[in-house]
């Protein structure tokens, strides 16, 4: 819920957002998730990582995970382009992959 108050905020302030939780705009069946998702980060100056319990959890998180560690790839983190987001109810004791980065 809280994320798509955040895009439809910066929606309606004419910031271009890709959500593909949305008709139109969701991954093609056919495609690979993490070629899409790399593709959608190169073209991007800004990713938005919103941590969560479920973005953080190693099974239900692998792609939110992979979106982090591309943009950390591509340099957004030391240019000030991945922007966090911190939700958690249960931080976990140790931050795994791109998250320890992050």
């Amino acid at each position: 819920m809280f994320v798509r108050r955040l895009f439809f905020s910066l929606k309606s302030q004419k910031i271009d957002v890709w959500d593909y939780s949305q008709r139109g705009e969701e991954i093609p069946p056919a495609k690979l998730i993490t070629d899409v998702l790399e593709k959608q980060i190169a073209a991007s100056d800004y990713l938005i990582a919103v941590v969560s319990d479920n973005s953080t959890d190693e099974g239900i998180g692998r792609f939110t995970h992979h979106e982090v560690k591309t943009a950390i790839l591509k340099g957004m983190l030391e240019q000030g382009g991945i922007l966090p987001i911190v939700l958690l109810t249960n931080p976990p004791k140790g931050w795994y992959g791109a998250y320890a980065e992050l």
